[in-house]
């Protein structure tokens, strides 16, 4: 797997353990505004697995404080939770950290520093993480694909993802804007490999049955993974069935048959970040988000019906 298709996966994990511990809707309950920032925010969450929150309030109580923290303590997916009181410091800040552990039984870190308000560090990291917001065009780049499977012929398409948010509900979005309605299917699959298998055992027949005849998966992983159930179930790719990913990691270029892709060139991000680095140092404006274009790569896995 890739740097680049590995911070995807991560990031996406990392927001359905948002959505799963209710973080962002327990701090407001207490009245807290919540910015996400760090690796996560910036796109670049790869291989520390961590997760980073700023929570501000107008005024501190730290029973409030700890009154958050209780409700976290109801998820059994917590293993773990620190905190280190800051309050007569500088920073003046209470700084909590949870260790969760996910369902394919990795442990994650999530830092949560509470800060009050006006003191010195209000706004200050979220100002810098800024700085490399780079993201994506994940929307066309789903759009091409789909645009490109419907030049082909395809009246029938399955879309396959392990959730629907993010950057993930924005290329399926994109790739479900090049059909008319009915003619998409969406397959929400599971995040284990063991359960997404027995998931393709209980339902890939369907695809036959409703005359599917062209697969766009949100990463080159699914893509080849799926690729290669179908090939040892005698289905035919292209023949049978043609498949579309979205990444050009190096797997997509050797599997058999080679798989068309939607390409991000990394050279791209890397160039964008300097660029506003040095525009920071020497104090000139630079674009707090920058988008990325993507291109269609067309290989063996697709071709005209």
């Amino acid at each position: 797997m890739d740097i680049l298709d590995l911070a995807r996966r991560n990031q996406q994990k990392a927001r359905k353990i948002i959505e799963d511990t209710k973080i962002i809707p327990i701090w407001e309950s207490i009245g807290a505004r919540v910015n996400l920032v760090g690796s996560l925010s910036t796109g670049l969450l790869m291989k520390h697995l961590d997760i980073d929150f700023h929570i501000y309030t107008s005024q501190f109580s730290l029973c409030d404080s700890f009154q958050a923290m209780v409700k976290f303590t109801e998820n059994k997916s917590f293993m773990k939770m620190e905190h280190k009181n800051l309050l007569d410091t500088e920073e003046a800040c209470v700084e909590w950290h949870a260790w969760y552990r996910d369902a394919d039984n990795a442990l994650w870190q999530i830092d949560m520093i509470h800060i009050l308000e006006g003191s010195r560090y209000d706004g200050y990291f979220e100002k810098c993480s800024k700085v490399v917001n780079l993201v994506i065009d994940h929307y066309n780049g789903g759009y091409q694909a789909g645009k490109y499977l419907k030049e082909l012929g395809h009246k029938k398409a399955l879309c396959i993802a392990d959730n629907f948010i993010c950057m993930d509900k924005e290329r399926i979005e994109g790739f479900r804007k090049a059909f008319e309605p009915g003619e998409t299917y969406r397959w929400e699959i599971p995040k284990t490999e063991r359960e997404r298998m027995c998931f393709y055992e209980d339902n890939y027949m369907q695809l036959l049955k409703r005359n599917v005849t062209a697969v766009f998966a949100v990463s080159d992983f699914y893509a080849l993974e799926f690729m290669r159930f179908l090939q040892g179930k005698n289905i035919r790719i292209p023949e049978d069935i043609q498949i579309i990913g979205f990444d050009d990691n190096m797997a997509s270029r050797e599997s058999n048959p080679s798989l068309t892709t939607i390409h991000q060139e990394a050279s791209l991000r890397a160039k964008a970040a300097i660029e506003c680095l040095e525009a920071m140092r020497d104090g000139a404006e630079y674009k707090t988000e920058i988008v990325l274009p993507v291109d269609l790569i067309k290989r063996e896995s697709t071709r005209k019906l």
